[in-house]
């Protein structure tokens, strides 16, 4: 079972971006939307293994980015 992961937790784990860029993330579709508990959705949390995933996949689309030309000094 995964654990729940606040949205503070959520941050650190994206390298303490703010909860703005979490969500700007979400509704361009590259990290999980959060589950959200009780009725009306008063808390929000996110399961580890997916907020793991989309960082790992993520790392992996950076992997295959072709390398920027390395400028050289005159």
């Amino acid at each position: 079972m995964s654990n729940l992961l606040t949205m503070t937790q959520v941050r650190e784990l994206m390298g303490n971006v703010s909860a703005a860029t979490v969500y700007r993330h979400i509704q361009v579709g590259t990290f999980p939307r959060p589950i959200k508990l009780f009725n009306g959705g008063v808390a929000a949390r996110w399961l580890e293994d997916e907020v793991v995933a989309a960082l790992d996949a993520r790392k992996a689309a950076r992997a295959i980015e072709t390398p920027r030309a390395v400028r050289r000094a005159p």
